[in-house]
């Protein structure tokens, strides 16, 4: 294949909400000038010379890139560490309080998941007050029993 063979991309110029509208439609839409793309670029950079202040930003730090790095002092914890770790010391690694840094969201997602699951356990066994009740239940059933065979 040729160099004059093959589809060259389509300059549509700038996108507005008129050009968008005739792409919708179908029609044909109007080819952009470079000239004119020229010209408009030409008077931007008359206008940023004319600026002190824009100049100042160009040459200052704002537009160098600094090579600095951050340690943020993530915390990563394994579920067995996790486990380990008591109810309280948990809480305070999810506050913040005895941990300076960020902290994992597995991490967070880690501990929050093992509170929950300490709080279910918990909840779910029975209060003694249940085994207190059922004994005076069958203390008294046995009672109203010997009662109504004397």
């Amino acid at each position: 294949m040729k160099k004059d063979d093959e589809k060259k991309p389509i300059n549509l110029g700038h996108l507005n909400l008129e050009t968008l509208e005739k792409l919708t439609n179908g029609m044909d839409v109007p080819q952009s000038n470079q000239k004119d793309d020229d010209l408009m670029l030409k008077e931007l950079d008359e206008l940023l010379g004319k600026n002190p202040k824009i100049d100042n930003i160009l040459s200052g730090d704002a537009m160098r890139t600094k090579n600095k790095s951050y340690d943020f002092n993530f915390l990563r914890l394994s579920v067995d560490q996790v486990k380990d770790l008591p109810t309280n010391e948990l809480l305070k690694l999810l506050s913040g309080e005895s941990h300076d840094g960020s902290i994992h969201e597995t991490t967070i997602q880690l501990i929050s998941n093992e509170i929950l699951s300490r709080q279910i356990k918990a909840s779910s066994k029975p209060h003694w007050n249940v085994y207190a009740i059922l004994v005076l239940t069958f203390v008294a059933a046995a009672a109203s029993v010997i009662a109504l065979l004397k």
